[in-house]
């Protein structure tokens, strides 16, 4: 199996990863939205919403999202699962076979290692937080209006190729 670039596009804002994976699928790009992903592990498998429920009694999931240290306490958990729900998205994503990169979106608080694992990393602004630092950022997106993000996504876009390229 050929060598799959993998960027990661990091973002606070749902509405800047929505504009990304919109401007990439519509390319014919593979896209992982890790925050989706994550949280309909915690609304939809019932294993961790029972978990859940065992370790935070009388608290509802929103609580939980919205807790920062109960978030915390969980996020390693729910991590590996989004981990193996993505290597499994990978290896049945028949797209893979036409492309020579894809796209992982995702809020700032991604996990250290799972972080790592990427070739590129995209960032709506310069950031100083637990796991991503300035000089860690490939691409930084800078002027937040639509048209400007578009510009900006079809420059990202043209460096992704020029960089598969040279694997």
């Amino acid at each position: 199996m050929k060598k799959i670039f993998r960027v990661l596009v990091l973002s606070e804002k749902k509405e800047e990863r929505n504009l990304v994976v919109n401007f990439f699928e519509e390319l014919n790009i593979p896209v992982f939205d890790y925050d989706f992903v994550f949280k309909k592990i915690i609304n939809d498998d019932v294993f961790y919403k029972n978990k859940l429920k065992k370790y935070f009694a009388n608290t509802t999931i929103n609580e939980i999202l919205n807790d920062c240290k109960k978030l915390k306490k969980i996020k390693p958990i729910i991590d590996l699962e989004v981990a193996c729900r993505f290597e499994s998205w990978f290896e049945l994503n028949e797209v893979f076979k036409q492309n020579d990169y894809l796209i992982n979106v995702s809020n700032f608080e991604i996990d250290l290692d799972i972080y790592n694992s990427f070739d590129y990393v995209v960032c709506f602004k310069k950031t100083k937080n637990n796991n991503v630092f300035i000089n860690d950022i490939d691409f930084e997106i800078v002027n937040k209006e639509i048209n400007s993000v578009n510009h900006q996504l079809k420059t990202l876009n043209k460096n992704i190729i020029k960089l598969c390229k040279k694997l």
